[in-house]
């Protein structure tokens, strides 16, 4: 029996196939996990669930990940009142 607004399984595993982990590892030795998402429109996009406002997108995977440390450095190197604000 599902509860209101429960998915149907085939509904979540096809989430789970356009949804992966990327770790970036800072300087300081920290570890930042980013979720990286299919667009549907074509494209992907990304949040970085540790630090709110911080996501990405892009056309490629090579360039989401490049828009990702772009966005994270900044997102980190921001006045704490900017910090929601970090899109890339």
């Amino acid at each position: 029996m599902r509860g209101c607004g429960e998915l149907p399984d085939a509904q979540i595993e096809a989430l789970r196939l356009r949804t992966a982990e990327w770790t970036m590892v800072l300087q300081s030795g920290e570890e930042v996990r980013a979720l990286i998402h299919e667009a549907e429109e074509g494209g992907y996009w990304a949040e970085v669930p540790q630090l709110p406002g911080c996501f990405t997108e892009a056309d490629t995977l090579d360039e989401l990940k490049a828009n990702l440390r772009e966005a994270i450095e900044l997102y980190l190197e921001s006045p704490d009142e900017l910090c929601d604000e970090a899109v890339i």
